[in-house]
């Protein structure tokens, strides 16, 4: 079947099927709504195959552009274990749905962390590092200062956190809190910066 063909064919069958579907090719596994079963996944043998073939993406959390994801408070310099066991970020989903952190960023330096996917529900906060579910690696947070940018898919930055330099410096043990997050978080915390000062809100 000539290429132009068969890229019309899958253009068609996306057209028109009732249901979100994805883009799909001979030999490709059928992704299907949960329950997920590895074994029963049917596979589309011939490009003639796609049209008769329904596509179910799976329901939840979107890994939406423009989702208010906040970075609450980060532990730089974490007292009771060395640094690179013990540093945490929590970040916490400020938005009215849930959503998947599926490519959102988190950044420090020159180090960037791609998030997995991970599903935060309306107000619920997920600590990375330290005993939290997931891994804060490869990023490093300096006692002396730093600043952690968060970005969503489209690469828009949705949140920074300072400390150091002209903003306040955290004690060993003691978080950094994002302006506005006072209060909420650890009560060993100081408010840190935000978009290129301290203490803004």
């Amino acid at each position: 079947m000539p290429f132009v063909s068969f890229v019309s064919r899958v253009a068609a069958a996306i057209a028109v099927a009732a249901v979100p579907v994805a883009l799909l090719w001979p030999g490709a596994r059928v992704a299907r709504e949960p329950p997920f079963d590895p074994v029963a996944v049917p596979r589309i043998a011939r490009a003639s195959d796609l049209e008769r073939t329904e596509v179910l993406l799976p329901r939840g959390p979107a890994a939406a552009c423009g989702a208010d994801v906040a970075i609450r408070d980060a532990l730089v310099d974490p007292d009771a274990v060395p640094d690179r066991d013990g540093e945490e970020v929590t970040l916490v989903n400020r938005g009215a749905a849930p959503i998947e952190l599926t490519a959102w960023r988190l950044s420090c330096g020159r180090r960037r962390l791609d998030l997995p996917a991970w599903p935060l529900g309306p107000g619920e906060a997920i600590t990375l590092g330290g005993d939290g579910p997931l891994t804060l690696r490869p990023l490093r947070l300096a006692n002396a200062g730093g600043e952690l940018v968060l970005t969503d898919p489209c690469g828009v930055v949705r949140a920074r956190l300072t400390w150091g330099g002209a903003c306040p410096r955290p004690p060993p043990g003691w978080r950094v809190e994002a302006p506005g997050h006072k209060g909420i978080g650890p009560a060993r915390s100081l408010t840190g910066g935000a978009d290129g000062g301290c203490g803004q809100t």
